[in-house]
């Protein structure tokens, strides 16, 4: 059972049963460990230099022979564990750059960790696509952003603005009321184009960003996120973002 559940790290038959009998005797030498694996004397250095290059196995230093000792089967675990959450962190760049034919074109997340990872989805798609213009319609926000939120946002615009990314903003504003601060810091910033539309003609809680074939719909106030990779659909959005631009 341990023989097979080891197999699931990478390892063949011969060497789990060799990791194991040397994880029973502690530290041993080759002729010790072909004695307890039931191994030959032939293969058994073979098998041991092997999960040494997997860091598997340590050899016991200034000893007058090789003495062979396994690594504690919990920082093996604790490494596995770190190896997949680094993978994880990478997870919204590997999938914009996803190319096989069963890709989903539709992507939804919700809660806060998802509404950050659909943005992190989004910059990496048009980071990687290398696109240079983005479209959007923001969100009508009468309620004050979190520290939280106004952070998460700062930090993905400005990924954009440093890598040259132009952005065109239709930005809901109440009449009375001062300009969205962060669609005029980026303005300030980045040069990017910010024009605002009265509340009393548009005031949707949902933002619509298009970049390239990919539409980023998002709802701060749901937590909840839709990315869509579908050429007609941005294209259709984006005219009709530009016949408004144009028309303000």
């Amino acid at each position: 059972m341990l023989t097979k559940k080891f197999a699931k790290l990478g390892l063949s038959k011969k060497e789990a049963e060799v990791y194991l009998a040397l994880l029973r005797c502690g530290k041993c030498t080759g002729y010790q460990i072909s004695k307890k694996s039931k191994i030959d004397r032939s293969t058994i250095y073979f098998i041991l230099d092997e999960l040494r290059k997997k860091d598997l196995v340590l050899i016991v230093p200034h000893a007058t022979k090789n003495i062979y000792v396994a690594k504690d089967p919990r920082l093996i675990v604790e490494e596995k564990k770190q190896n997949i959450a680094d993978i994880e962190d990478e997870m919204p760049g590997l999938l914009a750059l996803a190319t096989m034919d069963e890709k989903p074109n539709m992507l939804y997340y919700e809660g806060f960790d998802g509404f950050r990872q659909a943005y992190e989805y989004g910059n990496a798609y048009i980071l990687n696509h290398d696109i240079r213009e983005v479209y959007g319609m923001m969100a009508y926000s009468p309620d004050k952003l979190t520290k939280e939120y106004s952070d998460l946002f700062d930090e993905l615009y400005e990924e954009l603005g440093d890598a040259g990314v132009r952005y065109q903003a239709l930005v809901p504003l109440e009449p009375g009321k001062n300009p969205n601060k962060h669609a005029a810091k980026f303005e300030k910033k980045y040069g990017w184009e910010v024009k605002h539309i009265s509340t009393k003609k548009y005031s949707s809680k949902v933002s619509i960003e298009v970049a390239g074939a990919m539409v980023r719909i998002m709802s701060r106030q749901k937590e909840q996120g839709i990315i869509i990779e579908n050429e007609d659909i941005a294209r259709s959005l984006g005219q009709i973002f530009k016949m408004h631009w144009h028309i303000l």
